[in-house]
């Protein structure tokens, strides 16, 4: 009966240290226009938007291999792969004078794949996201409080000329799936062609490359440096993935972003300032003649004495 009873009493302490280790998989945070969940099972970042608007990006898999020698035509180019799913999960929250308020998100896995290259090869996948309060910069690039930085980090001893990575990307507006857009000139977006399988593709007019999500225009937006990158896509059946091309250092970085329809951390005031100019400019003409009636008023007095001088 003691027996049964100290077996009863540990498995009720144990299951919270289970519960804890199974949920520690998946990390959420709230804000006050967006949601944001990271899921190590799937390696995936969703973000919602008001309850309404969703985007979903999963890191789906590690290639070795080359680029297709004709950009054109689609050619087997991965020599081999690595799934990317169970990534572990660390979290980090603090404050700095550049960044205020920030979380870091830290997703990694160490990997082995086979290529026909190398035997066995070692990766370790380090993604970094970073979320913060005050708007800064990096490389020249403006990062607002509406931005997502996410720094890619791969270390690796495979032989191959090219290191890929796969994101997976969807991106919903209630139930309705949004569509992979690019930019053309200036303001105007173009929907990406149906491709099933991956092709070489600049998705840039200058060295910024950048996938947006919608449908006329971007709700959602992707963007990276083209420096010493390469980018292949494939688009099927709602479903889009972009390849990033990295040529194999054996140590590679990378910063890419996700800009948001809105500010993940509004900045403190700042809807006061935003809402004092909306009503201005909403009540423009009525504020224009309350102010003329005013000064009416005012001057109504000195007019009269100066009339009866």
């Amino acid at each position: 009966m003691k027996v049964a009873l100290v077996m009863a009493v540990l498995f009720v302490l144990l299951i919270p240290a289970f519960t804890g280790a199974v949920e520690s998989s998946i990390h959420r945070f709230r804000y006050k226009y967006a949601s944001l969940e990271f899921g190590g099972a799937n390696s995936t970042l969703s973000i919602i938007i008001n309850g309404t608007q969703k985007f979903n990006i999963c890191f789906r898999k590690i290639y070795v291999g080359t680029l297709p020698a004709n950009p054109n035509i689609p050619a087997n180019i991965f020599f081999g792969s690595a799934d990317l799913s169970n990534m572990n999960i660390v979290v980090d929250r603090g404050r700095t004078k550049e960044y205020g308020n920030y979380t870091h998100v830290r997703m990694w896995k160490n990997i082995t794949l086979r290529s026909m290259f190398s035997s066995t090869a070692y990766v370790l996948v380090n993604i970094d996201f970073y979320i913060a309060e005050r708007e800064y910069y990096k490389k020249n690039i403006h990062i607002g409080n509406d931005t997502i930085r996410f720094d890619i980090h791969i270390k690796t001893n495979a032989k191959d000329s090219f290191v890929f990575l796969e994101q997976q990307i969807s991106a919903y507006s209630g139930s309705v799936p949004m569509v992979p857009l690019e930019h053309t000139t200036g303001d105007s977006w173009t929907k990406i062609r149906k491709m099933t399988n991956p092709v070489e593709h600049y998705f840039s007019e200058d060295e910024m490359g950048v996938v947006g999500f919608g449908e006329n225009m971007a709700n959602f937006e992707l963007m990276w440096d083209y420096d010493n990158i390469q980018t292949l896509y494939k688009y099927s059946d709602d479903t889009f993935s972009i390849f990033f091309a990295f040529p194999n250092t054996q140590d590679i970085v990378q910063d890419p972003y996700i800009k948001l329809p809105v500010p993940l951390i509004p900045i403190p005031g700042g809807e006061i300032v935003n809402k004092t100019v909306n009503f201005v400019m909403d009540h423009a003409i009525s504020l224009g003649i309350g102010i003329g009636i005013a000064a009416i008023i005012v001057a109504a007095p000195i007019i009269v004495r100066k009339i009866r001088l």
